[in-house]
């Protein structure tokens, strides 16, 4: 399973990514809301999950079963 853990970005996407929500729930819109605006993200290097665009730093990596 694909992983990216995002460090120094606005509050907003903390905030999104610590509420419990329904299962669709998409914490990358949530976070847009809560700024007012839509947030721009872009597509990982290694996986095609989306990212928010001015992270400062961009973990990327991998769970493995087992």
């Amino acid at each position: 399973m694909p992983i990216a853990v995002v460090i120094g970005h606005h509050p907003a996407l903390y905030l999104a990514a610590s509420i419990t929500g329904p299962p669709d729930m998409c914490e990358l819109e949530l976070a847009g809301s809560l700024m007012g605006h839509p947030l721009e993200v872009v597509r990982a290097e290694t996986s095609d999950l989306m990212l928010p665009a001015h992270s400062e730093i961009v973990i990327e990596g991998k769970i493995l079963r087992g």
